[in-house]
């Protein structure tokens, strides 16, 4: 199924069973079927948000609202007031702000971005290498593709829209928040977790009322693929609760 946003075809799939429905967000790079396994037997709705999947490569550089307009509208089509929201990464930073405005019924959030990293000296050496041969570039000192060396492998396979649309995304801190989110919230991390340490999880469980906190040993940013049995039992039980 499809819908429209900015005259961009975004799909999304609709599995029909009884209960609360239950809208999967996925990580960036990724698209609804990585969350297939956890959406079985449910009432699920499953995004592609673009560029991924099925969903037609925006042209126009997007916030992270925009992401979130687009479940609104998908909500809005299939007439859903409220859901129960699993989301990995950065369907993680959508889910936060649909729990703000008080669109989610319970909340799973399986590696969530949406925190402001701790300093890091290694992370601000490299931007400010990056700043200085971005310099360069513009002054035609060194070629463009000199900034192919810089980026992570996500961002450097994007269109330039979609890089600057990467940009906006992962400079959005949503810690101020957290307070405000009310809904039965369950953490799950994987303890070797680098892209969204457990010092995230640690964070989200200080400041969101009403969470809690499960660790993954041997497990890393896909800890529901690495764990698919545990996650989907654990998910079910918080669900049904």
């Amino acid at each position: 199924m499809y819908i429209v946003y900015r005259e961009k075809k975004v799909f999304y799939t609709r599995k029909k069973a009884k209960g609360i429905p239950t809208l999967f967000l996925h990580g960036w790079g990724c698209d609804g079927k990585s969350l297939k396994a956890l959406a079985k037997d449910k009432n699920a709705i499953l995004i592609d948000f673009p560029p991924f999947g099925k969903s037609q490569s925006p042209n126009h550089v997007y916030t992270l609202f925009d992401y979130v307009n687009i479940v609104l509208k998908i909500l809005e089509k299939e007439n859903v007031e409220k859901v129960d929201v699993i989301a990995h990464s950065f369907g993680g930073r959508v889910a936060l702000e649909l729990a703000n405005m008080g669109v989610v019924n319970k909340l799973v959030l399986m590696g969530s971005a949406g925190l402001k990293p701790r300093f890091s000296i290694k992370k601000y050496i490299a931007k400010i290498k990056y700043k200085r041969a971005k310099y360069l570039v513009k002054k035609g000192i060194l070629p463009e593709s000199h900034l192919d060396k810089y980026g992570s492998s996500d961002y450097k396979t994007l269109s330039p829209d979609m890089k600057k649309t990467f940009v906006n995304i992962v400079n959005f801190y949503q810690n101020d928040i957290l307070k405000y989110i009310n809904c039965d919230t369950l953490l799950l991390w994987g303890k070797e977790d680098k892209e969204t340490p457990i010092s995230y999880a640690k964070t989200f469980a200080k400041n969101i009322k009403n969470s809690a906190v499960i660790y993954f040993e041997n497990s890393g940013h896909f800890a529901y693929l690495q764990k698919n049995y545990e996650h989907c039992l654990i998910i079910n039980n918080f669900l049904k609760d």
